[in-house]
């Protein structure tokens, strides 16, 4: 993320998550987990979760009780390309 912005002349985003250009609810979320570093969203019961890039794909989120999170490899075997947890797993080699 590099240049500035065609929008606001800001450096540091790029013109599709610039505040002035895309204000909605998704796109403030996408811009907060970014900066802060997370990966998407989990919802609290562990039962869905979604990428920064698909952010809230049902449509109806994001919900009440989703929480930042990153993401980690799939382990339960259900063909998963991928899980978001809420806090961040130490990698092992």
């Amino acid at each position: 993320m590099s240049g500035e912005c065609d929008t606001c002349g800001i450096t540091g985003h790029v013109e599709e998550d610039c505040p002035r250009n895309r204000n909605n609810v998704i796109n403030i979320v996408k811009m907060h987990l970014r900066e802060f570093g997370f990966e998407g969203l989990v919802h609290e019961d562990g039962e869905c979760g979604c990428e920064l890039d698909d952010l809230a794909p049902c449509e109806d989120g994001p919900l009440p009780g989703c929480r930042a999170g990153y993401k980690v490899p799939c382990n339960c075997g259900e063909g998963c390309r991928f899980h978001i947890v809420e806090g961040r797993v130490k990698q092992t080699n």
